[in-house]
């Protein structure tokens, strides 16, 4: 069993990977030159990787105050 720290650590690591993925996201989806059917296929993945987010800093915060 993982202790609290170490689930810590990878919700961490998993917030900072989704935070990235939907900076990239977004510069993708300001570029100019890219058509209406290119966004439509991206913004589905941003609204799950904003969701994943939201719920790993839920995550996060409880497993926090547990240690604190």
């Amino acid at each position: 069993m993982k202790t609290t720290s170490e689930i810590m650590d990878e919700i961490c690591i998993s917030i900072c990977e989704i935070k990235s993925i939907m900076w990239c996201a977004r510069n993708i989806l300001n570029d100019d030159t890219l058509s209406n059917r290119e966004y439509s296929h991206l913004a589905p993945v941003i609204k799950i990787a904003e969701e994943k987010f939201d719920k790993l800093q839920d995550d996060f915060s409880v497993l926090e105050n547990k240690i604190q």
